[in-house]
């Protein structure tokens, strides 16, 4: 049977980069014995990650035909018979998805059994080998924060750090209880930790790990993230952000060599989202019984699912202004800037600051 690894997350631990890696050097991949399938869903553009299939399974009919997907992956099996290859699959999505509605009475864990199980009928001519990256719960919420205020137009954009925590709860950086629902269903499951794969290079570690050597391509960014500093006056503009289009010109304004200039002059030090070093250690504390057991988990002689974080360096960072430094941050902005922006975005912004 084809063996198919299934790279499904987690968020928030390289995967739009291993993604865009994967399609660009997919040659080179298929040369070392693995097929990275690329699908055109649209004539203008090719999918470089699998989203479309995590979506199909959790339901979404629109995006892709029950047919078409059929065909595609019984393609895949036939190339990957043919040539000796071994079949890789991108899609974070997989980790979160779910099937059916709360409305239904069952709870998430059951719908996300469910989704994979589903996801497993489909994938049946396969043997699949699930891949799961995890990273630091302290360092993932972080990021999927400054993700959720770079998005702009989703429930949490203009929340603070804390009550975005308080908004979720610990349940999206609990690890151990996804991992057991994708073993329950697959079998073994492989996992890599994201602070290992980045100490010598995310790409080749994570390939390293499959027993794969791979070529770098040449440095690029894949999604420049925002910085601690451009998250906090992204927040405060989020309020005024209506759309896709008015926030990813938001985001494009921020990153101007310009603005990026005017905001390193009002917060020049590094700034630190937790408020303090003892805030931060209690948060990490509620996932230490989980970590030692996904720490058995690794095996390999690991004494330490992650490695420590630094509360000196942690220390020397500033906390984030209040709201009223924040706000008189954004008017000077709107006033010395402002011309960079689209002119009813910049009108909502400057009305909603009192400066019209």
């Amino acid at each position: 049977m084809t063996k198919l690894w299934l790279h499904a997350g987690f968020h928030k631990t390289g995967t739009t980069a291993i993604q865009e890696y994967c399609a660009a050097a997919h040659r080179e991949l298929r040369s070392k014995g693995v097929l990275y399938p690329r699908f055109r869903r649209r004539w203008f553009r090719v999918d470089k990650s699998h989203h479309f299939l995590a979506h199909h399974a959790a339901g979404r009919e629109d995006l892709i035909s029950s047919d078409a997907v059929s065909t595609l992956l019984q393609q895949w099996r036939d190339t990957a018979e043919k040539r000796h290859l071994t079949v890789l699959l991108s899609a974070e999505p997989v980790c979160r998805h779910v099937r059916g509605s709360r409305k239904q009475g069952s709870s998430v864990a059951e719908r996300q059994l469910d989704y994979l199980s589903h996801l497993s009928r489909l994938l049946k001519d396969f043997q699949v080998q699930p891949i799961l990256v995890l990273r630091r719960q302290d360092d993932f919420v972080r990021s999927f924060y400054q993700e959720a205020v770079a998005r702009g137009t989703n429930r949490t954009a203009s929340m603070s750090f804390a009550d975005f925590r308080r908004k979720i709860g610990t349940e999206r950086a609990r690890f151990l209880p996804v991992i057991k629902r994708f073993e329950s269903v697959f079998g073994t499951v492989r996992l890599l930790v994201y602070e290992d794969l980045c100490r010598q290079g995310l790409m080749q570690s994570f390939f390293r790990a499959l027993g794969i050597e791979v070529t770098p391509l040449s440095k690029r960014v894949v999604r420049a993230s925002l910085s601690v500093q451009q998250t906090l006056i992204k927040r405060s503009l989020n309020v005024v952000v209506r759309d896709r289009v008015q926030n990813q010109q938001l985001v494009r304004w921020l990153q101007t060599p310009i603005v990026r200039e005017r905001v390193a002059h009002w917060m020049p030090q590094a700034l630190d989202l937790w408020a303090s070093v003892e805030e931060r250690q209690a948060f990490l504390d509620q996932f230490r019984e989980e970590n030692l057991a996904l720490c058995d988990r690794l095996g390999s002689g690991r004494d330490q699912l992650f490695p420590d974080w630094e509360p000196d360096k942690v220390a020397e960072k500033q906390p984030v202004p209040s709201t009223a430094d924040l706000e008189a941050m954004v008017r000077d902005l709107l006033v010395s800037c402002g011309n960079g922006l689209r002119a009813d975005l910049r009108e909502d912004a400057r009305r909603h600051f009192g400066l019209s």
